[in-house]
């Protein structure tokens, strides 16, 4: 068999291979599932509700499964990260829970050690939910320090 024969059936065997990926059905691991996705654009930082999602079917990879909403309770009262497409997959990514300090705005911080609490007011440099360290600014002397976000919207520094 000459080298252009060999080189010929390669690519055909190629071709052929790839067709059939194409029109045979999915395999067992990528099972077909209704899963919600939204029935108009959802656009950054809008909260979701029930009114905005459908059900579509769609065959999801076991491997894929796990960064993907698939029902609703999982978004349902959160906020979009990002723009969130009709009839698209949400990919968990793009949800978080609403912020409980806002960059930019003036908000509470104490220091707690042995008893001593002082209070102040910090500058959060972005935007965090409760139990994430935010970068945040004291405007008085505009140093930059880390804080921890509490859930009641105050902001925690120092003993972290």
């Amino acid at each position: 068999m000459s080298t252009v024969t060999a080189r010929h059936n390669r690519y055909a065997l190629a071709v052929v291979v790839s067709v059939a990926a194409i029109f045979l059905p999915a395999t067992a691991s990528a099972e077909m599932r209704d899963i919600p996705v939204p029935a108009a654009v959802v656009y950054a930082g809008d909260q979701i509700v029930q009114g905005m999602l459908i059900d579509k079917p769609f065959s999801v990879p076991d491997a894929a499964a796990k960064n993907y909403v698939l029902l609703r309770r999982q978004v349902e009262g959160l906020y979009a990260k990002r723009t969130l497409l009709p009839g698209k997959p949400i990919p968990l990514a793009y949800v978080k829970l609403r912020d409980s300090v806002v960059q930019g705005v003036l908000t509470k911080a104490t220091f707690e050690m042995n008893g001593l609490v002082i209070s102040t007011f910090l500058i959060p440099l972005q935007s965090g939910v409760a139990g994430e360290l935010v970068d945040a600014r004291n405007p008085e002397y505009g140093r930059t320090i880390k804080a921890l976000v509490k859930s009641d919207g105050s902001l925690q520094v120092g003993g972290l």
